[in-house]
């Protein structure tokens, strides 16, 4: 008999594979599908012209350290907190915290294997050293929100199963997205492809955190 989370797990594969599918596929098109460098080459040129205005850039600025992995830290550790001591579930937020890392970690790889330049940046005072795809910010936004979102949701927090929730959730990501090309230190296309990145590695964590229970506290109990 199949249980409630091994059921939901089955129903998680073809999210996975539709994830991984479109990833790779993404990360082709990029690099070998001319039509994507022209639409990056126009968002570009978008980006540059509202550059001009000092406070649509502070605006940006403001914005997108909410995908800085300081920031995200510092954000972990107080979902962490409430994890551990309101709701009683400390696997839940060691795993949380070791799935952004190791994420954020092999984006780091991503980006030393794919060694695609940044464009040209017009913001002087933004200087960033690493390769453009896929972005970290904005893998970084999708997975974090959106896993901390599902976590909330999955533990019974009432307000997180709310349209408004989602909504505010996924204007973050959106907005997060929308800094890096305005920043001018992203093309539009290692965002999508950072955020496809994000779905995929938080598919693959849900189903790990559901086979082995984390939520209910199986796999700590499990540890010799």
């Amino acid at each position: 008999m199949l249980t409630r989370a091994g059921t939901y797990v089955d129903r998680l594969w073809g999210l996975f594979v539709l994830a991984w599918v479109s990833f790779t596929l993404w990360t082709v098109l990029v690099f070998h599908w001319e039509p994507i460098g022209r639409l990056d080459r126009y968002c570009y040129e978008i980006a540059a012209w509202g550059a001009s205005s000092e406070a649509w850039i502070a605006w940006m600025h403001r914005v997108t350290l909410l995908g800085d992995d300081r920031w995200l830290c510092v954000l972990c550790g107080v979902l962490g907190l409430y994890l551990i001591i309101i709701k009683r579930r400390p696997a839940a937020a060691l795993w949380l915290f070791s799935s952004l890392w190791v994420g954020i970690w092999l984006t780091w790889m991503l980006k030393a294997l794919c060694a695609r330049p940044r464009p040209d940046g017009f913001v002087v005072s933004l200087t960033v050293p690493n390769y453009a795809f896929p972005s970290g910010h904005a893998f970084n936004g999708v997975f974090f929100y959106g896993m901390a979102l599902w976590l909330l949701r999955r533990m019974g927090v009432r307000w997180c199963a709310t349209g408004w929730a989602l909504t505010v959730t996924s204007a973050i990501m959106v907005w997060i997205g929308i800094s890096r090309v305005a920043l001018g230190v992203h093309w539009a296309s290692d965002v999508v492809g950072g955020a496809l990145w994000a779905v995929l590695w938080g598919v693959v964590n849900v189903m790990w955190m559901e086979r082995v229970g984390v939520l209910e506290g199986k796999w700590v109990r499990s540890l010799p």
